[in-house]
C-alpha cells in the first residue's frame, strides 16, 4: 500500500483546477520540477452575443480564458493562451512576468486582495459597519502558482483594484506583488 501512495504521490504534484480542462491536460505533461503559474480571467455572461461565428462548444453560463507562464529546462520562458475553443501555440516569452512571480512567491500567498470600500468602518450600537462597493457582471482573476512542491491559488474581483476615487483600499491593492504582477502581465500585452 505504500509503494502504491509513492507511485501516484509525483501525479498529486501537478494537481491544479483550471476550469478548461485542456489547460489541465497541458500542466499534467510538466515534469514534477517545472514551475508555473497560470492567470485565468472570467467574465459572467456569454461571449456568444459578441461573436460572430457561432461556437458550439460554449456550456457555461461565463466566457474564460487562461494565461500558463511556465520556463522549460532550457531555461526558455513560455506563455500559452487557452480559451473555451481553442489554444495558442506556446510562445517565447521575456522573463519578466515569471520570474516576478517566482522571487515574490511567499509573499504573493500571504497577501489578500481587499474589497473596495467606501468609506472608513465605524461602530454603532456595537456592531461594526462597513461600506464596501460592489459591481455585477464584472472579470475575475484566478491565479494559480506552482513553485517546487508547493502549490496556492488568489482569486479576486477586477473591480476591487480600480479607480483611485473612493476606493479605501485602492492604495494597498496597488502595493500588493500580486496587482504588481497584473499590472505587468496587463502590461505585456499592450
Amino acid at each position: 500500500m505504500k509503494l502504491l501512495l509513492l507511485l501516484c504521490f509525483p501525479f498529486f504534484l501537478n494537481a491544479q483546477n483550471a476550469l478548461n480542462p485542456r489547460v489541465n491536460s497541458f500542466i499534467d505533461s510538466f515534469d514534477g520540477s517545472t514551475n508555473y503559474f497560470f492567470v485565468e480571467e472570467t467574465h459572467p455572461g456569454l461571449i456568444l452575443m459578441i461573436r460572430e461565428v457561432q461556437y458550439d462548444c460554449f456550456q457555461e453560463s461565463y466566457y474564460v480564458f487562461t494565461e500558463l507562464y511556465w520556463k522549460d529546462k532550457s531555461g526558455n520562458y513560455f506563455k500559452k493562451k487557452f480559451y473555451p475553443c481553442s489554444e495558442t501555440d506556446a510562445n517565447k516569452i521575456d522573463s519578466k512576468a515569471y520570474e516576478f512571480a517566482i522571487a515574490n512567491f511567499e509573499l504573493i500567498k500571504n497577501e489578500e486582495v481587499l474589497p473596495y470600500q467606501t468609506k472608513p468602518d465605524k461602530i454603532e450600537d456595537g456592531k461594526i459597519i462597513r461600506y464596501f462597493s460592489g459591481k455585477s457582471h464584472t472579470a475575475f482573476r484566478n491565479y494559480f502558482f506552482k513553485k517546487n512542491n508547493e502549490i496556492f491559488s488568489k482569486k479576486f474581483d477586477t473591480y476591487f483594484i480600480t479607480t483611485k476615487g473612493d476606493n479605501l483600499n485602492y492604495e494597498h491593492n496597488q502595493n500588493l506583488k500580486l496587482i504588481q504582477l497584473e499590472n505587468l502581465i496587463l502590461g505585456e500585452e499592450d
